[in-house]
């Protein structure tokens, strides 16, 4: 069976009674069962309903729900005498962060708070932003981000036509010649 097949789920009605059908197996949804296929689960996962009402949908999606997963719904189409069909995604809950995108080197230098600029990299399908000096991002070409928090309010006015809500996995930081990541855990490597 193929990975993407084993990550979807589909609720459906038979009569009275609402089922669903995971890795060919098809079960009755009891607060056990769910709470079993919820356990199995790894995100990203889809949820397909077919035939359920809205608020069947909705108590299966909550009792679903974690705090670490995000929910959508990619596809709600009504057919005619067939009844609702939700397609429900749920994938791992980013992390938001406002930024402001660096419009030019000049820039860099010459504010109020003397921060170093963030860019973007991506490993393993992971979305890192990586704090990197004001000298390194003279030096290489490449689009570089400073966080709000980074800048006071006039800087922020200034740049507010970058302005940027930024998803990501991980922020990275440089403190005393070394990388540390948000949660304080210390990498190996250092950059040069």
């Amino acid at each position: 069976m193929d990975n993407n097949e084993q990550r979807n789920v589909l609720f459906f009605r038979r009569g009275k009674q609402i089922y669903f059908k995971f890795e060919d197996c098809i079960k009755d949804v009891m607060p056990w069962t769910i709470h079993n296929l919820k356990n199995m689960m790894v995100l990203p996962f889809k949820v397909e309903f077919i035939g359920c009402s809205r608020a069947e949908v909705d108590r299966i999606i909550t009792d679903l729900y974690d705090n670490g997963v995000e929910v959508s719904a990619d596809k709600i189409d009504r057919k005619p005498g067939k009844g609702l069909h939700f397609i429900v995604t749920f994938s791992e809950k980013k992390n938001r962060i406002d930024t402001y995108k660096v419009p030019n080197i000049n820039c860099l230098y010459g504010r109020t708070n003397n921060n170093n600029p963030y860019t973007i990299i991506n490993l393993n399908d992971k979305k890192i932003l990586l704090e990197v000096t004001k000298d390194y991002a003279k030096k290489n070409e490449g689009d570089y981000y400073f966080l709000a928090d980074d800048l006071t309010i006039q800087e922020r006015e200034f740049f507010a036509s970058s302005y940027n809500k930024m998803e990501f996995d991980f922020i990275y930081r440089l403190q005393e010649d070394s990388l540390h990541i948000n949660n304080s855990k210390v990498l190996k490597k250092r950059i040069r």
